[in-house]
Formats: structure tokens, C-alpha cells, sequence
């Protein structure tokens, strides 16, 4: 197991202005947390190290006890910090929606921007396969039709990728605001490809993310043809061999809220906010398919997929899709969708 200890002297986080009280709270729980994990694997290695050698000697049993004892408490901080994270974001989601009026005309310039930025390709890209996928198959000759009509999107698919990445580059350098980024990736045993991608996704957040936003040090895996995900536990991104930096950037989403307490509860605020009065539904049978599992729920509302809205008990999709949309259609998110996109800024400066 490759779970680590963790410093609990909240140092770095104490030493950045604008954290609040609940997030310092949170996150040296969190810390404390992770290192009775970390304590309680070291103590079962030692358990099983001890009954190949002996068996159940009194040794071992002594080991067993330690064991149970640092998951128990594993269970019990987490649990703290899910109860305080729950008091927070009650808080925070009834003055979530002013605080974004007011920062609304801080993003103006932001849309003034983007206004010059060449994207109806991608519009072209959805056209065709649009196309593709409306198409009759019924006949071989309407077969041979749709063929011609997938083989088009194709094309236009592969030429749209390098764009979409002078696209991304665009939109990050209207989005930076100077700031020092802290990011550290480790990705040397990973393939060429998926090593790009997260050097490519990097860049686009380095400058943008605030200097209150704790980034720190991150691993990188990539493995045949896995779910992409993000483990707290392991300070560990794993994502496909092909994976391109779309993915990434979703899944560094995922690393900034978990390991920056105030923009999870900001997250978890909007939301509350958005869905509130909502019932939770199988992401299944709201998009309509049977890619997720039984247990994977989401409340709807009208984000730009339902998946924004998914279920968790600490965590939350609205930073990883929104991060993701801001990077690859920005106009559009902006235009149907103004308060995520404004939200999705400034929760990522660390500005709300």
C-alpha cells in the first residue's frame, strides 16, 4: 500500500490568509485521519509479517489490538470531519448566491476575452457527429452512409484534438492572474502520452489557481484501460494510457477540493444551493444509461450534464466537469450557464 503520514502542523495552510476556521479544522482532521490509516496499514504488514513467522502468538495479537485500535479512529475523525464539513456547508449555501452576484463583474472582463477566441470548430465537430449518430442503418446502403458520415467526424475529431489544445492554452492565459503555483506532479512511470497530458493540464492551472489554494505534491499512474480517479489516501491521480489532458484537469478538480477544505465546502454549497428542495436519482436512469454503477446518484437541476449534480458524502463532481467545461467550451459554459462559470473562477482563485 502506498499510503503515507502526512504532517499535522498545518503550516502551510495556517500560513495562508483567507482560510476559514472550519476549513483549518477540516483539514488537520483530515490529516490526522489519514495518518491512522497510514498507521493502521503499517500495523496489519506487521501482523501478517509476525503470524508467518510465529502464528498467533501473544505478539501478534498485541498487533491485531493496534490495528483495530487505528482504524477505529481512522473512522472516528472521518467521521468529525463529515459532520463539521455538513455544518459548514449549510452555512455557507445561504449566502453562496449573493456572493456571486457580487463577484459576477469581476469575470466581465473575463467573457470580453473569450468574445475573441476562434471555437466553432468544436460546434463543427458536434455537427458531425450528430450526423453519425441520427443516421439509418437499416439498409447496407444506408449502412455505407453512416460509415462515410463516421469516418468525416473522425477526421474532423483527430484535427479538432490540436486545436482544442491552442483552445485550452487561450483560455488559460485570459484566465491567469499571476499567481505562483506550488503544483509538484510526479509522473515518470507513466507513458509518454499520459505524461503530456498532465504536463499540458499543469500549465493550464498554474497561474490561475489562488495563492491560498493549497496544491502540494501529486503522483501519477496511468493503467490500461481504468475509470479515471482521484485517491486522497494516496495523493495519487490514475488515469488511461490515453487519456488526454480533458481527463486530467477533471481529476486535478478532484485533488484541489479535496486538499483545500474552504473550496470543497464551497462546492458542496453550490450545490445545496442549486438542487435545494431536489430528490437524488440513479445517474442511470437520468442519462439514460447503464455506465454507472447501482449506487452513483445525482441531483439534476440544469447544469450542462447531470453528472455536475453527482452524490457524495465529501466530496462533489461541480470543480472537476466545471473546470473541464471552462478549459474546452468557455462561451458556451458562460452563456448557458453563468453563475457555474463564475463560480467555477472564483472558487479556484480561492476568492469566495
Amino acid at each position: 500500500n502506498t499510503i503515507k503520514k502526512v504532517k499535522t502542523d498545518n503550516s502551510s495552510t495556517s500560513s495562508k490568509k483567507g482560510i476559514s476556521e472550519d476549513a483549518r479544522k477540516i483539514n488537520s482532521l483530515d490529516k490526522e485521519s489519514q495518518n491512522s490509516l497510514a498507521d493502521y496499514y503499517q500495523k496489519v504488514k506487521e501482523r501478517k509479517a509476525e503470524f508467518l513467522k510465529n502464528g498467533y502468538s501473544e505478539n501478534w495479537v498485541k498487533l491485531n489490538e493496534q490495528a483495530e485500535r487505528n482504524r477505529a479512529h481512522y473512522y472516528k475523525l472521518q467521521e468529525e470531519k463529515k459532520q463539521l464539513l455538513k455544518t459548514s456547508t449549510s452555512k455557507k449555501s445561504e449566502t453562496i448566491q449573493n456572493s456571486l452576484k457580487d463577484y459576477q463583474k469581476q469575470t466581465q472582463s473575463i467573457l470580453d476575452g473569450l468574445s475573441s477566441i476562434d471555437d466553432n470548430f468544436m460546434e463543427e465537430v458536434s455537427k458531425k457527429r450528430k450526423e453519425w449518430l441520427e443516421a439509418d442503418v437499416k439498409t447496407p446502403e444506408q449502412k455505407a452512409i453512416s460509415d462515410r458520415l463516421f469516418n468525416k467526424y473522425s477526421v474532423l475529431k483527430s484535427k479538432a484534438q490540436e486545436k482544442k489544445k491552442e483552445l485550452a492554452k487561450s483560455i488559460a492565459g485570459i484566465l491567469k492572474k499571476g499567481y505562483k503555483s506550488n503544483f509538484s506532479i510526479k509522473a515518470d512511470n507513466v507513458t509518454p502520452k499520459a505524461k503530456t497530458a498532465f504536463n499540458e493540464a499543469k500549465s493550464l492551472l498554474d497561474g490561475f489557481c489562488g495563492e491560498n489554494i493549497e496544491q502540494g505534491e501529486l503522483s501519477v499512474r496511468a493503467r490500461g484501460s481504468v475509470r479515471a480517479y482521484y485517491s486522497h489516501e494516496e495523493h495519487a491521480i490514475t488515469i488511461k494510457s490515453d487519456d488526454d489532458f480533458e481527463t486530467v484537469v477533471h481529476e486535478l478538480g478532484h485533488y484541489l477540493e479535496h486538499n483545500n477544505p474552504d473550496m470543497l465546502i464551497n462546492s458542496k454549497a453550490f450545490l445545496e444551493y442549486r438542487t435545494k428542495g431536489e430528490e437524488a436519482s440513479s445517474l442511470n436512469s437520468i442519462m439514460n444509461t447503464r455506465g454507472y454503477g447501482w449506487s452513483e446518484k445525482a441531483k439534476q437541476d440544469k447544469f450542462f450534464s447531470a453528472y455536475c449534480g453527482k452524490v457524495y458524502a465529501d466530496a462533489t463532481e461541480i470543480m472537476s466537469m466545471g473546470l473541464q467545461r471552462l478549459f474546452t467550451d468557455p462561451k458556451k459554459f458562460a452563456q448557458e450557464d453563468r453563475e457555474y462559470f463564475d463560480f467555477v473562477i472564483a472558487n479556484a482563485r480561492g476568492e469566495l
